[in-house]
């Protein structure tokens, strides 16, 4: 404990000071010392407010508390010793025992405030060989390119929790000195405000400790929430029970931490299972030069209680679990290490076991509560949001967010293996209807179905069964069978020219392989009515960024895409397929002249598959398909034969 031994050097040394300096000079040390770091302690966070965001952010608790607190005691010293050079002459005894008993007063105090600073800085678990809980070096074993290994785990808490009996202290227990004279003096003394310290730090120097597990020295520890906030809430629900599985490899934990398969309270009359939906905005403040956001469950912690005569009754929390958007809850003790990639929002549901009376107050009974006055939600010291009479409702809805946070392997295996999990209060999913929206893609959802069909015939002016054609406008492709493999019509065409002179027509695509059983299934989508030009194709832009993804999350990328789309009254084509895997850009600058009016996406999924949700990039845009996928029926197109349009798209309608 280098920390402890350094820091009762500089307190004795401090003392024996003083000790020469006499009691007077001593008694008025002791007194300004006090003061100081009083005013340190209660205002240092309005002080680091200023520094956050530069250079010095990790570090602006330490410097605002030092800077303070050396600030407000040396000028009234400077003061004092200026109005009175002289000494006031005591007994000997009294003189010299008394200035060491403020001399060591005074130390106490100076120390205690640079025992707070030090562990406000980024460091480690420990500072100097000092941990707040316990920490040990455990080892567990991992089955690794088919060999057993053997794997060590470095400064990990001796509880999964922050458990005040694996709590530890400086020798002279310094820190909780100036904590519990700031929290007294805050709580109806002199430096009583709208809150009391408690209010805001109900254990200080807990909260510090928990900002620097489970995440790496030279990561962010802090995240900035201002000008603009990086986090918010989307929403805060309850569960009575959830599914459980252990977010670590289950080898690598002890034997007395193997995760019960169910999370729930041991008395549903006291706790409760509290879900927060936390929304992280991309921030260059919020993510290390890799774009992942680091973050453990010890960094974040929710905040409620209330004060009473009895003094201040407020109590962190700190997450238990995370919620997978399946339903389930992963746990984590509060020094995992986290990490939530940040190139786009990602929504992360927290999960916290309260007391029902701090958090939703007395005499709470069943949804929807609200949550007490003075509760907040703080992320990584410096960003924190309000939730105050937040309305609880049994939930969440399902998670959007494809991403949340990133799992190893081994608890995605997991997690896929038990599939999505029905939530108390919560409806069951239901396949879209038609006219939902698809979001940030830009069109309305129609439908889904299995066929290899086009909307409109295509003459491809031979009569062969295999070929490939040129045709005037851009029409290109290559036929199989009478199916096309390929077909571009990057400029809009009229349908009618398309399909002219139809004497030796194709309707339908084939397959990557005959032999592959992949079968080609179509999202139909609509265009908005209330857009045109340009804008009514910008979402021709995210195509290549959409999956299709099922219930083993597994995902399948577009093979083409087609358009019926209107000008002037009459139906044009727009088209890109190829079974080769290539990839496509169906829509370009002249596409614009006409307006879309359906949008038909093609991905080749093997049958039996069960498609779950539609993508963009890593955000669900349509959920809950539950498609089972089946083999097509094939109406082959002959020579002198044209296909109809699908009812309702014939000219100009929409």
């Amino acid at each position: 404990m280098v920390l402890s031994v350094l820091l009762l050097a500089l307190t004795f040394g401090i003392a024996y000071f003083h000790y020469t300096q006499g009691l007077f000079s001593a008694t008025i040390s002791a007194i300004l010392a006090t003061i100081a770091a009083a005013v340190a302690v209660g205002y240092h966070e309005n002080v680091a407010a200023w520094m956050v965001g530069g250079k010095f952010t990790e570090e602006a608790d330490a410097l605002a508390l030092c800077a303070i607190f050396g600030v407000v005691y040396l000028v009234p010293r400077v003061i004092f010793d200026l109005a009175i050079p002289g000494n006031v002459r005591f007994p000997v005894l009294v003189d010299k025992i008394g200035a060491g008993v403020m001399g060591i007063w005074a130390g106490l105090i100076a120390t205690g405030v640079l025992a707070i600073a030090a562990q406000t800085l980024p460091f480690g678990p420990d500072v100097g060989y000092y941990a707040r809980y316990t920490i040990n070096d455990t080892t567990g074993q991992y089955m690794g390119m088919g060999v057993q290994q053997d794997v060590t785990m470095y400064d990990v808490t001796k509880s999964p929790t922050l458990n005040p009996d694996d709590e530890n202290h400086l020798l002279l227990h310094q820190d909780d000195l100036v904590l519990g004279l700031v929290a007294k003096l805050s709580d109806g003394g002199s430096l009583a405000g709208s809150q009391p310290l408690a209010a805001v730090h109900p254990d200080y120097l807990a909260e510090l400790f928990g900002q620097r597990i489970g995440i790496q020295v030279g990561a962010r520890h802090t995240l900035v929430g201002a000008p603009m906030p990086v986090v918010s809430v989307a929403g805060v629900y309850f569960q009575p029970q959830l599914v459980q599985i252990d977010g670590e490899i289950q080898s690598l934990r002890p034997t007395d931490e193997q995760v019960q398969q169910v999370l729930q309270p041991t008395d549903q009359t006291q706790q409760a299972l509290l879900i927060v939906r936390m929304v992280v905005d991309p921030s260059p403040d919020a993510t290390d030069s890799d774009m992942l956001f680091r973050f453990s469950a010890g960094s974040i912690r929710l905040v409620a209680g209330s004060t009473g005569d009895a003094g201040a009754d407020y109590v962190d929390y700190h997450p238990v679990a995370t919620l997978d958007r399946r339903g389930i809850a992963v746990a984590c003790r509060v020094d995992d290490f986290l990490f939530a990639p940040l190139d786009g929002p990602r929504t992360i549901d927290l999960v916290f076991m309260v007391d029902r009376d701090r958090v939703f107050g007395p005499g709470s009974k069943d949804p929807p509560y609200r949550l007490a006055p003075g509760t907040f939600l703080e992320v990584k010291r410096y960003s924190t949001v309000d939730l105050s009479d937040k309305k609880v409702e049994y939930g969440p809805p399902i998670n959007r967010d494809k991403m949340g946070v990133l799992r190893k392997t081994d608890v995605q295996k997991a997690l896929l293996a038990l599939g999505a999990q029905q939530l108390t209060g919560v409806l069951p999913p239901q396949p879209p209807q038609a006219g939902v929206t698809t979001g940030d893609l830009g069109l309305d959802y129609e439908d889904i179905s299995d066929s290899y069909a086009l909307f409109a015939p295509i003459d491809v002016r031979k009569p062969d069964a295999n070929g490939s054609v040129q045709l005037p406008n851009g029409v290109s492709g290559i036929w199989q069978n009478r199916r096309f493999g390929t077909l571009s019509i990057p400029i809009a065409v009229p349908v009618s020219v398309a399909s002219a002179p139809g004497t030796n027509t194709i309707n339908q695509f084939s397959p990557i392989e005959e032999n592959n059983q992949l079968t080609l299934v179509q999202v139909h989508l609509l265009a908005p009515k209330g857009v045109s030009g340009r804008k009514a194709w910008d979402w021709g832009k995210h195509v290549n960024d959409l999956t299709l993804a099922d219930t083993q999350d597994m995902t399948y990328k577009p093979i083409g895409v087609w358009v019926r789309a209107v000008a002037k009254e009459e139906d044009y084509i727009v088209a890109s397929y190829a079974n080769n895997g290539n990839s496509f850009y169906p829509i370009n600058a002249q596409a614009s002249k006409t307006k879309p009016v359906d949008v038909w996406i093609g991905f080749m999924v093997p049958p039996g598959t069960k498609l779950q949700e539609m993508r963009l990039a890593d955000t669900a845009v349509l959920e809950d398909l539950g498609y089972t996928v089946q083999v097509p029926v094939t109406t082959q197109t002959t020579q002198n034969s044209v296909s109809s349009p699908p009812a309702g798209s014939g000219a100009g309608s929409q």
